[in-house]
């Protein structure tokens, strides 16, 4: 106490960034009042409006377990991205009011005992079609673990996949199973697979779709045509695709009074993409933090 009275705020705080648990002392110093000026304190701890609430839509989309690899190092890999973003989240806006994650998508990368999705294409994964499975049910429990460590409200929201639009159905169904007692964990599982999904929360209206069925300018449509009622009740509308691996963003960002934003792929690049020359593509799990009432305020890429 009284150590620091005349240093400015921003020695302060850079003098707290250069300390070991640097953000633990920074808290201290904010609650004493000598922290910088939110405004112009880079990567600070800001206070949120009072009452205002924040939502993370994790892009698991594509992540494609059961391709070469170590299962097991993959799935760390995936949950330690998962935990960082949730980490950066918390550390920007406080606790998250709820996380929304994605289930199916390619989240596995063969849809039947031939080793192939579902349209057929054949391809070489690591292990049989059950390995995959009990895999990609390893995946998605624990990956609904760690988000109950961050929220209260976690969400589960299901896309079917062009890889494994039965089997990411059926490992939707065991995440619902497995988590039938617990209060804070919810799965959406629509009666078509997850072709479109949508999901409601404060100002904001998302719909998840993996991206290979409908052009991503028609999506808007289909959304006010499908919802109206939720489009009507919105005042920030969002599409979310995955499917093609890499960022995109469709005239400018908006259509039709939605912002479309096609997100990247956590997966390693395989042979087809290899052959293909997609060989740009930052392997990366996107996420994007809500609030209820103002749309989308932050993009992270773990």
């Amino acid at each position: 106490d009284g150590a620091l009275v005349n240093v400015t705020s921003a020695r302060v705080w850079n003098i707290a960034q250069s300390l070991a648990k640097s953000f633990d002392i920074a808290d201290e110093f904010e609650n004493r009042g000598l922290g910088a000026d939110p405004k112009i304190r880079h990567g600070a701890l800001r206070v949120p409006p009072v009452g205002e609430k924040y939502l993370i839509q994790l892009s698991t989309r594509d992540v494609h377990i059961g391709e070469k690899g170590d299962p097991v190092e993959y799935e760390a890999e995936l949950l330690g991205r998962i935990q960082g973003a949730l980490e950066f989240a918390q550390r920007a806006h406080g606790k998250m009011d709820t996380i929304l994650l994605t289930l199916g998508s390619d989240m596995a990368t063969v849809d039947n005992a031939q080793l192939a999705t579902t349209r057929g294409t054949q391809l070489h994964p690591e292990g049989s079609v059950f390995d995959i499975m009990r895999w990609t049910r390893s995946y998605a429990v624990n990956a609904v673990e760690v988000c109950r460590k961050f929220s209260d409200n976690v969400v589960c929201i299901l896309e079917g996949g062009n890889h494994d639009f039965v089997i990411g159905y059926a490992m939707a169904m065991v995440v619902d199973a497995w988590f039938r007692g617990c209060d804070d964990v919810e799965v959406i599982l629509p009666d078509d697979g997850g072709i479109r999904t949508y999901y409601s929360w404060g100002s904001c209206l998302f719909m998840g779709h993996h991206g290979h069925i409908s052009k991503p300018t028609d999506l808007p449509k289909i959304m006010a045509s499908g919802e109206p009622r939720l489009w009507g009740g919105a005042d920030y509308r969002y599409i979310l695709l995955g499917h093609r691996h890499h960022s995109q963003r469709w005239a400018m960002g908006d259509v039709g009074g939605c912002e479309i934003i096609q997100t990247r792929s956590p997966s390693p690049e395989t042979d087809y993409e290899h052959r293909m020359g997609y060989v740009d593509d930052v392997q990366s799990l996107e996420s994007f933090v809500f609030s209820d009432r103002r749309g989308m305020v932050t993009h992270h890429r773990s």
